[in-house]
């Protein structure tokens, strides 16, 4: 046993350590067969996938890694929990119980703390469950209904709605039918992305489609920032789309709209029935769960995964219902 490094040499030299995660990179370079991460929900997000996971793969058979804790809000562990529970994830598993299923704490103080404490931080605490706290910005969104199977309409023209930011690069895919907007389709470019290969990947997925009426919308600062070549990236995705046959028409405001306001109305469209995603809008699907309030006005972006799903998918509900609820100039190239 070595108190020094709080580690312990067991008969057969294997080596059981306990480290912390507040700075993952000093966690690098270790060969690991077994790793527990305790109360997962308070480890910097990224940890598991940049740092843990790839020494996982240095042994054979490959390692395994065990998650436990408490939820704490719609965070990065709640997304873990749903691999596990998804049966196509077979290398993954979840598994539920409550403070009184684990034996350690008494029915009494079970029945007290539920007696003291608001319905929803009792749930949490004591049911394991996750909860919508009010740091979650787009509180009204629930897997179910707000999720479903949805295929590409060929009689309706297509909506892009685009975040540029370079690491990563995502685009929301949609289609409007009788005032009820759904999120089809999802393009995530996880490092060094480029507008060109963004386009690339929609003309492989929809270079096909009968209807060549497409719209573009997104951040609206890329429609005045060069990027490498003395264009607009809303410009490089018109002309790519125009030579292989699409009339496009590039919508952005002359400004971002304000925040709240325009998760306002994603909320309001959510409570009404009128916002559908569908499934392979995975970042989108993780950002409406997980991205919270910074408390400053805008969105936490501690998480480099997080917010640009959503800004596309704000950018594109602000365009198509603002008026409805505000009066906002739209400048159209």
């Amino acid at each position: 046993m070595n108190e020094t490094n709080l580690s312990v040499t067991l008969p057969n030299e294997a080596e059981v350590r306990l480290v912390g995660a507040d700075r993952p990179d000093n966690l690098r370079g270790s060969f690991l067969n077994r790793v527990v991460l305790d109360e997962i929900a308070y480890i910097k997000p990224g940890t598991f996938e940049e740092v843990i996971f790839p020494m996982l793969g240095t042994t054979k058979p490959p390692g395994r890694a065990l998650f436990t804790g408490t939820p704490n809000g719609m965070g990065p562990f709640k997304k873990y929990f749903d691999y596990g529970n998804d049966p196509n994830n077979k290398d993954w598993g979840s598994f539920h119980f409550t403070t009184l299923e684990g034996g350690y704490v008494p029915a009494d103080e079970v029945a007290r703390a539920k007696e003291y404490l608001d319905p929803r931080t009792f749930s949490q605490e004591y049911l394991g469950t996750f909860e919508n706290y009010g740091g979650q910005l787009y509180y009204t969104f629930k897997q179910t209904p707000h999720t479903a199977d949805l295929k590409h309409n060929p009689n309706l023209p297509i909506w892009i709605t685009a975040d540029f930011n370079k690491e990563p690069m995502v685009w929301e895919i949609a289609q409007v039918h009788d005032k009820r907007l759904n999120i089809i389709d999802e393009i995530y470019i996880r490092y060094s992305a480029k507008t060109h290969i963004a386009v690339a990947e929609f003309l492989k997925r929809y270079g096909n489609v009968t209807n060549k009426l497409v719209y573009v919308t997104g951040d609206a600062s890329n429609n005045y920032e060069s990027h490498r070549d003395y264009t607009t990236d809303y410009i490089i995705i018109r002309d790519a789309l125009m030579e292989k046959g699409f009339r496009v028409v590039v919508q952005v405001p002359k400004r971002n709209p304000n925040i709240n306001n325009r998760i306002n109305i994603v909320c309001s469209l959510l409570t009404n029935g009128r916002l559908t995603i569908s499934p392979k809008c995975k970042q989108l699907i993780d950002d409406l769960n997980q991205v919270e309030s910074d408390n400053k006005g805008g969105k936490n972006k501690e998480d480099p995964a997080r917010t640009h799903s959503s800004d596309a998918l704000d950018y594109l509900v602000w365009r198509l219902f603002s008026r409805e609820f505000f009066k906002q100039t739209i400048k159209q190239i």
